[in-house]
Parts: structure tokens; sequence; C-alpha cells
């Protein structure tokens, strides 16, 4: 499908649903999420879905690596630096993200304020792989500490079962369900996208089951749970079976499976928080794939203008005008919040424009500086090559340099 022709549908979709969008709900108010696990760029592509998200922000605690490890000393020290000081802090927060299962080198204070902000406080709660890591020691520190006891999978059960993981599989959506945050991709062929490792989920009672796992079965559960959810104390909580990091959550862009990955995402965190999924995806992914391209081509720019400027090319102008579209593209995620869908496209657009012909302005500016370095090369090169080809020629060819030898005779002695 040509891109003219995906502009020609969201424009249609954006006139038929962003009145009903508009209609349905109030402005949202932004999402705090305190990330905590293997959250580091390369081991997940959460965290920058979280920065780029206008409906969230984020700040994370990274104490787990996936691909890239770090020593035991770096961790805590991470812990220490990251980890909000008080309760109070870390209160803040609407949802305690969990990547990865793991709350090693955490203290029992910071686990148990954990534990207390999502039953006290309301505080949700989200984390992956059902809970239950395939490594031994970080599964173990998960059940010893009692994290688990706030989500709804029996970790202790699902251990001594002895085999929690397998795949690959694919997700079935349970029908039926309220406010079911994988519901609405059902049209759009999520149960087509392949899984990579499913995790088990051991429902405990009052658990709300989203979704099953096909293709993959583990003693006692034919079909196990891909997505459950239960409130805990006064907050609520949900352990989907698959990794952040596994193909699973990761765009075909990102060498993943799922293009709907974000969006998923996203509905996942309405859910803990008690607020209505979206159901209108096509229209909001389009928001959201907008938001991305523009942060691609901004970070582009900047690349470039940090190049040229060791070559001493003034970039004042360029930075300016950036500034300038960066500002109407944080028009256009004010609008999203707005759930003005149509004027937050209309900005995405023109802020996308705007780095375009910013980039362009970059690129001529590289060139020029390229071509003074080229002209300076040249005459160096030049010059070097006459100097040397007037030295050649005056001691090899005219010998200007040279004193004619003069004839000499033997004379004999005597």
């Amino acid at each position: 499908m040509s891109g003219q022709t995906n502009r020609i549908i969201v424009a249609v979709l954006l006139t038929l649903l962003a009145p009903i969008i508009a209609g349905q709900r109030d402005a949202p108010e932004r999402i705090d999420v305190l990330a905590i696990g293997a959250t580091l760029p390369q081991m997940t592509p959460v965290v920058l879905w979280l920065t780029q998200e206008p409906l969230t922000r984020v700040a994370h605690v990274p104490n787990r690596g996936f691909g890239t490890h770090l020593p035991p000393e770096e961790y805590q020290r991470l812990v220490r630096i990251y980890f909000p000081r008080t309760y109070q802090v870390l209160t803040r927060h609407d949802v305690l993200l969990f990547v990865g299962g793991c709350v090693q080198y955490m203290n029992p204070v910071q686990v148990s304020w954990l534990g207390r902000a999502v039953s006290d406080e309301g505080l949700g709660a989200l984390g992956d792989l059902g809970g239950v890591s395939t490594t031994e020691e970080i599964v173990m520190t998960w059940i010893s500490s009692g994290m688990w006891e706030i989500f709804p999978n029996d970790a202790p059960e699902v251990v001594t079962r002895g085999e929690w993981s397998q795949g690959p599989f694919w997700v079935r959506v349970s029908p039926g369900k309220e406010n079911n945050p994988i519901d609405p991709f059902v049209d759009l062929d999520i149960e087509g996208v392949p899984g990579d490792q499913g995790r088990l989920i051991v429902p405990r009672e009052g658990s709300t089951i989203y979704g099953e796992m096909r293709g993959i079965s583990f003693k006692g559960f034919d079909d196990p749970p891909f997505l459950a959810a239960w409130n805990y104390g006064n907050g609520r909580t949900m352990l989907v079976a698959e990794f952040f990091n596994h193909p699973w959550f990761h765009s075909p862009s990102q060498g993943g499976e799922n293009p709907y990955a974000q969006d998923v995402f996203v509905n996942m965190l309405l859910n803990v928080v008690g607020r209505p999924v979206f159901q209108e995806i096509l229209i909001l992914h389009a928001v959201r794939m907008g938001i991305q391209d523009f942060h691609q081509r901004y970070t582009l720019v900047l690349a470039t203008l940090d190049f040229v400027e060791r070559f001493d090319a003034n970039t004042n102008s360029i930075r300016s005008d950036l500034a300038g579209a960066l500002q109407v593209k944080e028009l256009a995620s004010q609008k999203y919040l707005e759930l003005d869908i149509g004027g937050s496209m209309a900005n995405l657009e023109l802020s996308i424009e705007m780095a375009n012909e910013l980039m362009a302005r970059a690129l001529d500016l590289k060139n020029r500086a390229f071509l003074w370095i080229y002209i300076i090369e040249w005459f160096f090169v030049t010059g070097t090559l006459m100097a040397s080809g007037t030295l050649l020629y005056t001691v090899m060819v005219k010998r200007m340099l040279y004193r004619e030898a003069v004839h000499t005779k033997l004379r004999s002695r005597g």
C-alpha cells in the first residue's frame, strides 16, 4: 500500500472518528510510570515508548540485564541513584512497571514500599514474563521478597511445577471481558502474531483472564493464560506471559512481529489505572507513528548539526527553527491529550515538514562546509605538487643547482 493511500485512509478516519473519540471521554491526565528491571534502551522498547507517548511520563530503575549485563556493583549504584528516596516520592507515580520480574539489588524497605504503594495507595502495577523469570536467582528473589503476592500469578506454584516457559505460541483473545486491553486488536489480526516464549500463569482466585496462548500447554493448562489481571487492595495489577523484549512486543521496523505492540502496551496501562482502554486503534496508531517519525527526524537533524559544528559552521539559525518545530510537535502532543486527534495530526504533519526542511538546510550547510575543506585541500595538494614539480625540474632537468665538473688529468710523479 502506497504512502499516498495511507494518508488518504488516515484522513478519512480522522474525519469519521475524531468527533467520536472526543465525545467518548474527558481529556485524560498523564500517567506517571516507574519502570523497574531490564529498562535500558538496548534491552526493551517500552521505556522509549513511554518517553514518546504523550499520555505518559516515565522514570526508570535499571536493575537487570538482558543481552547486555553490567557488574552487580553497577546495578546497586543505579538502584541507589534512581530509586525514589522516600515513600511519598514513590507514590507520586500511577503505575509500577516490572520489566523482567526483578527486584534484585533492592533492600527490603524498598520492596515493601512497592507492595504498599499498590495495596494502600492504589497504584497500578504491570509486569511481563508472568512474573516468573527463567533465571533461577531472579525468580527466587522475586518469590522470597513477597513481590509476587501483589500479582495474579501464583509464582511459588509455577516454580514447583518445574516447567514454565514454552514457545512459540499465538494469542486467543477472551471474548466478553469488560475493558479488555487486547480485544480492540482482534480485527487487526493480533491473534495471528506469533509469540516467542510464553511463561506459565497460574491464575489466583479473583483473576480476570483477557487472553490465552494457543500452541503450547503446561500440565493442567492446555491453553495457559496470556494476560491476567486482578484488584489487589486499593490497586490493580496485571501480568502478561510474554517478555517485553521479545518480538511480540516489537514492531516490524524494530525487528519484531507486532505492528501494534505500542498500542497494546498503552491499553494495558490504561486498564491497570482503571481507565477505559482505547478502541479506535488505527487513528491513535497513526498519531503515535507520526510522533516516532518526528523524533527520528529531529534526532537526525541534531546529529547533523553537531557534526557540521566541528567545522566551525554557524548553525544558530537552524537550531532556532528546530526549536520551533519541536514546539509544534509539543502542541500536537497537547492536542492528543485533549483528544483533538485531527488537530494533533495536523500539527504533527507540520512539524515533520519543518523537520524535513531543516534537514535539507543542515545538509546544505554540511555540503558548504565540505566544499571549503575540499577547496583548501585542493590548494594544498596543488601547491605541494607545483612546488615539488618545480624542485624536481630544477634539480633533475635543468640541473641549475649543480656546477659542471672540471676535467682533470693525472700527472706523473717524478
